[in-house]
C-alpha cells in the first residue's frame, strides 16, 4: 500500500495537535462571534441566536414554533421568549394556524427582511476585511478547510 507520508502522523503528534486545537479554538470562536458574527450595538442590537433564527426564516419562509425549536435546538420555552422579543421589535409576525389553533407560525415582517439583509451585508463586509488581511492564498485555504471541517463534522458520531 502506498501512503502519502506527509499526512501520516503518530498518535503522539495527533494528541499534541488536538491539545493545541483544544487550547486555540475556544478563543478563536469567541473572537469570530464577537468580531464577525455579532453586530455591534450601533448597527442593530440583535443577538447571534436571533440573527441565526431570522436568517433561517428568511431562507426557509414561515416556520412553526416547533420548527423554530428544531432550528435552534431548544425547547418551547426559549422559543417563546426569543420570538416574543422579535415580535415586539417588529421583526417577526406571529399568527395562529387557521386549521389547528395550537400551531403558531412565524414569518418575517418587511422590517425583519430589511434587518436580515442589513445584517448579512454588514457581516459580509467584516468577513471581506478579514479575507483581505489574510490574503488570497490563505483565504482560499480557510474556506476550503472550513468546508472540509463542516462536512467531516456532519459524519461525527
Amino acid at each position: 500500500m502506498c501512503y502519502d507520508t506527509r499526512w501520516v502522523i503518530s498518535m503522539n503528534d495527533r494528541c499534541l495537535l488536538a491539545e493545541k486545537l483544544d487550547h486555540m479554538l475556544p478563543e478563536c470562536l469567541r473572537l469570530i462571534i464577537q468580531k464577525l458574527l455579532t453586530c455591534s450595538p450601533e448597527e442593530q442590537p440583535i443577538t447571534l441566536p436571533q440573527t441565526y433564527l431570522l436568517r433561517q426564516i428568511y431562507t426557509r419562509g414561515p416556520c412553526t414554533a416547533a420548527t423554530v425549536g428544531e432550528i435552534l435546538g431548544v425547547t418551547s420555552g426559549p422559543v417563546t421568549s426569543m420570538t416574543s422579543r422579535l415580535v415586539k421589535r417588529g421583526l417577526l409576525l406571529r399568527r395562529r394556524d387557521e386549521i389547528d389553533r395550537r400551531v403558531v407560525w412565524f414569518s418575517l415582517t418587511s422590517h425583519g427582511e430589511e434587518a436580515v439583509l442589513e445584517l448579512v451585508k454588514n457581516r459580509q463586509k467584516r468577513w471581506a476585511l478579514l479575507l483581505e488581511k489574510l490574503g488570497p492564498e490563505k483565504s482560499a485555504t480557510l474556506v476550503e478547510l472550513i468546508r472540509d471541517v463542516e462536512e467531516t463534522l456532519k459524519t461525527f458520531p
